[in-house]
């Protein structure tokens, strides 16, 4: 094996916030409804971007919480990568490694509210709405 070309640098949050839904009814509770961007913002200089993911779980209808989380990194490349295969990575790659980074965070915070840890399952960043 060895050290991949594309890499990123100190994964950071830039926004959390954690709000409990007082009127919460969990007989009424269907699902958590989860909503991601990601921006990217690549550089016209040198061969890197800053990818940012911005999650929001639950939402103000029957939910237990509301949580927002937004996470960032610098990726960086060889300069010798095919474009194509760059925003390949930049678009799926660097999206996933952000949410693996965010999803102990999310367990954190919700395992010290009144409910039980979220886990945040395996997600398909890329599959379509109407599946």
């Amino acid at each position: 094996m060895r050290e991949s070309s594309f890499q990123f640098k100190d994964p950071y949050i830039s926004e959390l916030n954690f709000k409990e839904n007082e009127e919460f009814d969990i007989e009424n509770f269907e699902s958590l409804k989860m909503n991601f961007d990601i921006s990217i913002k690549k550089s016209d200089s040198e061969p890197k971007a800053l990818v940012t993911l911005k999650m929001q779980l639950g939402d103000e209808e029957n939910c237990p919480f509301q949580l927002l989380v937004q996470i960032g990194a610098f990726f960086y490349w060889n300069s010798e990568f095919d474009n194509e295969l760059v925003d390949d990575c930049l678009n799926k790659n660097a999206p996933a490694l952000l949410i693996s980074y965010v999803r102990p965070i999310i367990a954190n915070v919700t395992s010290v509210s009144k409910y039980p840890a979220f886990n945040l399952p395996f997600i398909d960043l890329f599959a379509e709405e109407n599946e």
